[in-house]
């Protein structure tokens, strides 16, 4: 994600002005339960940006240090395998999930190809660890044997 000029200090008329007005349409044919619309998103302009580079998945994003932890799980490609065993989101998981997004931008393609395959490449799991998946049905520690 690019960085952007600030525009907090610009009127409501002023932001549309540099923005555009992103064109809405109501979503037809659905019955929700609150009527909704389609936005496009919007497209920054060259001039907005700034040098600064972003990763991010809002959907989890928390401020460092809250004790809540936002349910849900990044995505399975960039996840590490504590935050499946019900451990606290820590600095060393972000670092080991951008390691694997930094890998799989370089290489193009993900370093770790399944579950199995980052068991081989990394070691087993803490024995600690056995029983606190989130995910049981799935019969998590039969399938992870090392070979």
């Amino acid at each position: 994600m690019w960085g952007m000029a600030p525009l907090h200090n610009l009127s409501r008329s002023a932001k549309y002005e540099a923005l555009g007005r992103p064109p809405r349409q109501i979503i037809p044919l659905v019955d929700l339960w609150k009527q909704g619309e389609l936005v496009r998103p919007v497209e920054l302009p060259e001039n907005l940006r700034t040098d600064e580079f972003y990763l991010s998945n809002f959907g989890l994003a928390m401020k460092l240090g809250n004790p809540i932890i936002p349910k849900g799980y990044p995505p399975t490609d960039f996840c590490f395998p504590d935050r499946l065993h019900k451990m606290k989101p820590s600095f060393a998981c972000d670092m080991l999930s951008y390691m694997v997004i930094f890998g799989a931008i370089y290489l193009r393609f993900p370093p770790f190809r399944s579950w199995r395959y980052l068991i081989k490449c990394l070691g087993p799991l803490p024995e600690q660890w056995k029983g606190l998946y989130n995910h049981p049905q799935k019969n998590f520690y039969r399938t992870w044997t090392l070979f």
